[in-house]
């Protein structure tokens, strides 16, 4: 039973260990085309967003995406 254990716990230590890091300090954020403008955008709206993400600081806050929901392909 003690080797079964001892083998057991050699297995997993590397498992165990490598779960560590996996978390982000902080969540991933941004601005996301659908909570505001749904399907009506355009490459030039995008272009202003993220310009204004910068300028308003938001880059060096964390956000670092801009996300294109739903309808970005023209329509199904």
């Amino acid at each position: 039973m003690r080797i079964a254990l001892t083998l057991l716990l050699l297995i997993l230590a590397p498992v165990i260990s490598a779960q560590k890091g996996l978390l982000a300090p902080t969540p991933p954020i941004g601005w996301i085309s659908w909570n505001l403008f749904e399907g009506n955008i355009s490459e030039g709206l995008v272009m202003q967003i993220a310009d204004a993400m910068v300028d308003k600081g938001l880059r060096e806050l964390g956000y670092e995406y801009i996300i294109l929901d739903d309808l970005w392909q023209g329509g199904r």
